[in-house]
Order: C-alpha cells, then sequence, then structure tokens
C-alpha cells in the first residue's frame, strides 16, 4: 500500500493555480533521506512513502539564480521503462499505468533520433553516434545507468541495456564532471544515479520571463555533481521539458502545452 503526501516545504507553492494540492495531507517536513543527506536547500514537496525506502519518490522543487524546476528521487531504478510512442509525457505516463515520468530523447518530426532500445530489443536500425549530443542513454540489467557513444549495433548491446534513448551531453561520468561549453539558458531535463543506486531526475522551466529563464548545461551539470551523482546525462529540453507525478504536470512547459514527444522515461 503506498501513501502519496505533500509536505508544504514553501508556503506559496502553486497558492493560485494548483488548487489540487488541498487533496493531500500536510505534514511535517521530517523526512530523513536515505541518498542526498544534509543538503540544506532541498525542500521536499511530494513524498510517496514505501514500506520499502528503496521505492519510494521524493520530489523537490528547485530554485536557483533565475530559474525553477523540479528534482525527483527515485529509490528503485528496476522500475524504470521506456516508451517508443509519439505522444505527450503525460499520455505515455498514463498509457504506462505509471507513477512518475519525464520526457525522454531527442528527435526530429517526432522520429526518435539516435538509438531507442525497449525490454532489451532495439527499435529500428541502429544508428552510429555522430556527436556529443547523440549518445546513448539507458539502463541495464544491474540496474545501472549507462550511457556513451555507440559505433556499431554489437558495442551498443555490450553495454547490456534494458531500456533506452539517446541525447546528451554526459554532465558527469564516473563521478567526474564532464567539460561543456553551452551557456545558453534553457529549460532542461536530465537524469543520473547516486552512489546508492537512486536515480535523480531533474528538470527545470525556462524561456519564460518572471517565471524561470532556464538554466546553462553547466549549471545543471553542477546540481548533479553537488547531489553527489555517479553518472548524468542530459535528456531533451526545451519545449520537451515534463516531469509529471501520478498524472499531474508539476512544471511549466515553455510553450504553454505539452509536446508530443519520441519518447518518455517512465516510473512504474
Amino acid at each position: 500500500m503506498r501513501l502519496v503526501i505533500l509536505l508544504l516545504a514553501l508556503p506559496l507553492l502553486f497558492s493560485s493555480t494548483n488548487d489540487w494540492e488541498a487533496n493531500y495531507e500536510t505534514v511535517a517536513n521530517n523526512v530523513t533521506y536515505d541518498c542526498i543527506i544534509e543538503i540544506a536547500e532541498l525542500q521536499l514537496v511530494y513524498y510517496e512513502a514505501a514500506e520499502n525506502l528503496k521505492t519510494e519518490i521524493r520530489i523537490s522543487e528547485l530554485i536557483g539564480n533565475g530559474y525553477r524546476g523540479y528534482e525527483a528521487v527515485v529509490g528503485n531504478p528496476a522500475a524504470v521503462i521506456v516508451t517508443n510512442r509519439k505522444e505527450t509525457t503525460l499520455k505515455a505516463l498514463e498509457r504506462s499505468k505509471g507513477k512518475f515520468a519525464v520526457n525522454g530523447g531527442g528527435f526530429v518530426e517526432k522520429d526518435p533520433i539516435g538509438n531507442t532500445v525497449v525490454e532489451s530489443e532495439l527499435i529500428g536500425a541502429f544508428k552510429s553516434s555522430r556527436h556529443r549530443w547523440d549518445i546513448f542513454i539507458g539502463f541495464d540489467s544491474d540496474n545501472n545507468l549507462i550511457g556513451g557513444r555507440v559505433n556499431s549495433h554489437n558495442e551498443l548491446m555490450a553495454m547490456g541495456p534494458v531500456h533506452g534513448i539517446s541525447f546528451g551531453p554526459a554532465l558527469v561520468v564516473d563521478g567526474e564532471p564532464q567539460h561543456l561549453e553551452s551557456k545558453d539558458l534553457q529549460p532542461r531535463t536530465a537524469v543520473g544515479q547516486l552512489v546508492c543506486g537512486s536515480l535523480l531526475f531533474i528538470v527545470i522551466d525556462g524561456r519564460q520571463p518572471g517565471w524561470s529563464r532556464g538554466i546553462t548545461i553547466n549549471d545543471l551539470r553542477d546540481i548533479f555533481i553537488d547531489r553527489g551523482a555517479v553518472n548524468a546525462f542530459n535528456l531533451d529540453g526545451g519545449g520537451s521539458s515534463t516531469m509529471v507525478y501520478y498524472g499531474k504536470v508539476l512544471n511549466r512547459p515553455s510553450e504553454g502545452r505539452l509536446r508530443v514527444v519520441a519518447n518518455s522515461i517512465v516510473i512504474r
């Protein structure tokens, strides 16, 4: 049995736009983190309690210099699936009967770039990685977040992917921050894995003066480093950036509506 609760860490959060929050129970903000510990700036907003800590989902609002969004710690990486249908991330979550979802890889005319793997099978023909924004990002049978450039079908499958999509670049590799050059402020989505195995998803809003201008990819990388991520990868951003939790879109997509994307990452 699950219990979803709302922790009002920020008194004005959603005060005018999300009256549905009244349906949740307000409790004291005294939850102990098993992976992200002693991080004072984290303010827990949504929390799904579970008998097993490894199945918990913890979502916090993330506010920085000119940007705002959400970060979500998912305790069970084995619950990850990748969808492979042209639809919004909200629709992907609903169709998959999931709990939580973010948008996935990049696409052109709604066709995914790079390679997509669903249940250990490559969807379509193999495509070689052409640049750092076209790398494979996935999850293997040991529940590890994996990623990198691939130049052959054999090289891709040797990584042991169960699910995966393509975009990039890598933000953190083996605990080391990657050198990145872009300084553009943009809406962004990213995924990382903490040393304990939990996944960290971040979605930052952007292109909305007065709400959130966006974040540079360097600052996004530094958040993952600050949180202690072992590996982290940038996912598709811009108008695609979306975080959904139990049927509710948490962030504010930059186009004012949900974009149809090629794939999404769903937690079931």
